[in-house]
């Protein structure tokens, strides 16, 4: 794969959706909707919110990140149809993420070496969880 210079990333999977887009090597812009009941409405306009914040067009970017799950499946569905669409439009690369790595990848810098233990509400009293362990590439090391 070609090097990464521009990164838009969306997720959706767990109620509130959230638009970034990565370049220039930091996040250039940042959209967030906190209401889960309307993110086949709102997604592609934060898309286009996030792109016009960041200054760059869907042509510049490299590639589109998503969350794949688990989570919500209307959600996730959302987040992958805009993520493809946009794929598909412009011959970019799509790239999957679970929602348990992203999770821990947000405590990964906060982290001296512990082990990280993702944890995720999957509603009527369960729960979805993954442990990872400290490295320069984020390891699942059970689930």
């Amino acid at each position: 794969m070609a090097e990464i210079s521009s990164l838009l990333a969306i997720d959706s999977a767990t109620g509130p959706c959230s638009v970034a887009v990565w370049h220039g090597g930091m996040v250039a812009s940042y959209v967030e909707n906190l209401r889960p009941s309307q993110q086949s409405a709102s997604l592609v306009p934060m898309i286009e919110q996030a792109l016009a914040e960041a200054k760059l067009s869907y042509k510049q970017l490299s590639a589109v990140a998503c969350s794949i799950g688990p989570g919500s499946f209307t959600g996730i569905r959302v987040g992958l149809a805009a993520a493809r669409g946009i794929c598909f439009a412009t011959g970019i690369p799509g790239l999957g993420f679970t929602t348990m790595e992203i999770l821990a990848y947000g405590a990964h810098d906060k982290m001296s070496n512990a082990p990280i233990l993702a944890l995720l509400n999957a509603g009527k009293g369960e729960c979805y969880y993954q442990t990872f362990t400290h490295s320069t590439n984020l390891r699942a090391t059970s689930e």
